[in-house]
């Protein structure tokens, strides 16, 4: 028996050492986690809406990058008609001098402006060079965050840094919720997706400008503002990107994670 339990003890730990090392059960893993992920699948709130750069809005508001005139318009328009709404995230990057970022700075002001910064990730190597926004630009804004996109061993987006250096997460920031007190779970932290059949209200930014948009279904919401057009190629892998044949924009996975 003793020879017996040696070789048994040596194969099972040999066995669970390559498992371990080789990672041969996170395949099998991810699809039982993504079955059930679909099984529970939860309902987007009605606190959240994207205003989205789709192809029709490039169409009509003049091309990428949009001039932040238009931006700038939009954020008039929600304070002027008392339309305003909690906290607005742009999944937008300003890097470069712009004869507008006067005007749009002044905007920011009457919100509760979140902005985009180009962030290293955590295993970056230095030198790095991070492209903020233009100073004006910051200094109007309630707060920077970073965008990153983080993929799992299979390719698949399932979660995100809720914190990357000295950065909280765009949905993170845009909740009003402090990073501190997700610390006990990690950084990482995997968040629930919404079905795409069912999705978040999603609203062309050209519409949204349009003299007959209703305003006030923004009021008091969350909102979100990023490119969904396929042509500027801001999607990526998720569990349901087999079914809809595309990747998920960026903004709708940062609008999953406020979600949840």
């Amino acid at each position: 028996f003793y020879l017996e339990w040696v070789v048994v003890a040596v194969l099972a730990l040999s066995t669970l050492s390559l498992v371990t090392v080789m990672q041969w059960g996170m395949a099998p893993g991810h699809v039982i986690y993504d079955q059930f992920h679909r099984w529970r699948a939860p309902l987007p709130s009605n606190d959240i809406v994207i205003i989205g750069i789709d192809d029709a809005s490039l169409d009509e508001l003049g091309g990428w990058p949009l001039k932040r005139k238009v931006y700038a318009d939009l954020l008039q328009k929600l304070a002027d008609t008392n339309n305003l709404p909690k906290a607005i995230g742009f999944d937008i990057l300003f890097p470069d001098p712009s004869p507008y970022d006067a005007e749009l700075a002044k905007q920011m002001r009457r919100h509760n402006t979140y902005l985009a910064v180009e962030q290293p990730r955590l295993t970056a190597v230095a030198p790095f060079v991070v492209h903020q926004p233009q100073a004006a630009l910051i200094d109007a804004a309630k707060g920077l965050a970073h965008i990153n996109v983080t993929f799992e061993s299979d390719g698949f987006s399932r979660g995100a840094y809720l914190q990357e250096r000295d950065l909280p997460h765009l949905a993170l920031a845009v909740s009003g919720q402090s990073a501190e007190h997700y610390q006990s779970n990690g950084a990482y932290r995997r968040f629930n997706l919404v079905d795409p059949e069912i999705g978040f209200p999603i609203v062309s930014l050209a519409d949204a400008l349009s003299d007959g948009f209703p305003l006030p279904v923004l009021k008091d919401k969350y909102i979100l503002i990023g490119s969904i057009a396929p042509s500027l190629g801001d999607h990526f892998p998720t569990i349901y990107s087999g079914r809809q044949g595309s990747g998920t924009p960026g903004v709708v996975l940062h609008a999953n994670l406020l979600n949840d």
